[in-house]
């Protein structure tokens, strides 16, 4: 979803879905961004179960979200991945050569060392998209020192 008028179009497409039997999965990222009044627009579409609502925020939803939408909600709590967790998806990353690393920056394979690995887990804060960046960075530009 982009904005407000995007969640009013989803929702008019779920209540016409509803008299179908059949429910729309609606899906918010950054919910906390959403004021009161717009976050309370969710209720009654929730309650009518037209929808599954999935709101995903980064901040602490017991100050964000207003309580009426979290007490309709369950929370769940994604942790930050271990450095070992981190560690075993950069190797996937690094050795799939049908949808790991080498398609995703189109070179040759290439060959990840382990220290590598480690230091990039040990370094990413827990954060998958971070720890494929930088390792997506740090291979683009050893191929690219490579080729000089």
């Amino acid at each position: 979803m982009c904005g407000v008028k995007d969640v009013r179009d989803a929702i008019d497409e779920a209540r016409r879905s509803k008299t179908k039997n059949k429910r729309i999965v609606l899906f918010v990222d950054e919910v906390h961004r959403f004021n009161k009044a717009q976050q309370d627009s969710f209720l009654p579409i929730i309650e009518d179960e037209s929808i599954v609502f999935i709101g995903a925020t980064t901040e602490n939803p017991s100050f964000h979200i207003i309580t009426p939408l979290l007490s309709r909600c369950t929370t769940l709590v994604l942790h930050a991945l271990e450095p070992n967790h981190s560690a075993q998806l950069l190797r996937r990353a690094a050795d799939d050569s049908r949808v790991g690393l080498t398609p995703s920056i189109g070179m040759r394979p290439v060959q990840v060392e382990d220290d590598v690995i480690h230091f990039v887990s040990a370094n990413c804060d827990g954060d998958a998209r971070v720890a494929l960046n930088a390792l997506e960075i740090s291979t683009t530009t050893a191929a690219s020192r490579a080729a000089l």
